[in-house]
């Protein structure tokens, strides 16, 4: 029981720091952004644990099972549930609220991440589109290992061994959520939600007149726009003195792409002039002149685009 004592304190010092980082650490910046609601969602999972393993410290320190109150252990872990379930809805942005049956929390957290990955590339590209996929990556699989944990710990009942592997665990989803959130920060701050009403609504054939124009002169202008770091529709709009609603609209029905495919390709059409300006060009003068970020997306981007691998396009452009 030593252990079991030991590991439940320790948690309970983990999540009481997760809670007090989350409230009070990063308090300024929650406020002024969309994901104040996983903030204070996880720091209320982490409170209930921190709550939940000082009453498993003391029932251990007076010589109670703490195994044989599973009915306690199951109305908190029922709570947290729904905490995360929200927490896990409000970054993906999503309409839907509070579910008290987990089953439908897990069904609409997984098809919002769905939708939520679907959009992404209309707004966003560079770091903070792959920062954005990772959370809809993430999060289901954060809510669906966190639930699975504690099923598996409410139906052991005399193992504490295979408790306390639970409980630990179940720490790990806790810091990770408060990770995820924290290394979003940079993100939220520097552009606006994935899931602009305005983007959303799709332009009139009235309204797409106009712009074709204006998106030719920003592509054919000399500074290269689109290889700067972390374009994003937003900013694009503004530049084209456009509304970002019109913009997405062009892009999708016009172009027949997303914002991210097409700022790829004017990012590719520009590595192919670097190449046959000078073909022995390096792998990091090319990321840096034509605005990636990193090797992966480079070459997923030239892969997408023209169906072969950055060495292949090299030797293509090579030979003339």
């Amino acid at each position: 029981m030593l252990l079991a004592y030991t590991i439940y304190l320790v948690r309970a010092v983990v999540s009481a720091m997760v809670a007090v980082f989350l409230l009070f650490v990063r308090r300024r910046v929650y406020v002024q952004t969309k994901y104040r609601y996983a903030h204070v969602g996880v720091a209320v999972a982490a409170i209930l644990d921190c709550l939940m393993d000082i009453w498993g410290c003391w029932l251990i320190a007076n010589g109670f099972n703490h195994l044989d109150f599973h009915w306690f252990w199951a109305a908190v872990y029922y709570v947290e549930w729904t905490v995360l379930g929200f927490c896990a809805l409000k970054l993906l942005e999503s309409k839907h609220g509070f579910f008290w049956f987990p089953p439908l929390m897990i069904w609409y957290v997984i098809k919002d991440s769905i939708a939520y990955r679907q959009r992404i590339d209309d707004v966003f590209t560079g770091t903070r589109s792959e920062s954005l996929h990772d959370l809809s990556r993430q999060t289901p699989f954060l809510l669906v290992w966190y639930i699975s944990l504690t099923i598996v710990d409410l139906c052991i009942t005399r193992s504490v061994t295979a408790d306390l592997v639970v409980v630990c665990l179940s720490t790990v989803v806790v810091v990770w959520f408060t990770l995820l959130i924290f290394n979003l920060q940079p993100d939220v701050l520097a552009g606006g939600r994935v899931m602009n009403p305005d983007v959303m609504e799709r332009a009139s054939s009235s309204e797409l007149g106009g712009i074709e124009v204006k998106v030719r002169e920003w592509e054919n202008r000399p500074d290269r726009p689109y290889c700067k770091e972390d374009v994003s529709l937003y900013n694009v709009a503004e530049q084209m003195r456009v509304s970002s609603r019109v913009l997405s609209s062009y892009i999708n029905s016009v172009k027949m792409m997303n914002f991210n495919t097409w700022i790829n390709g004017l990012r590719v059409e520009q590595i192919k002039r670097l190449l046959n300006d000078d073909p022995d060009i390096d792998y990091y003068d090319l990321m840096v002149a034509s605005g990636f970020q990193s090797r992966a997306s480079l070459s997923r981007a030239i892969k997408s685009c023209t169906g072969r691998t950055l060495s292949d396009l090299r030797r293509i452009l090579a030979k003339g």
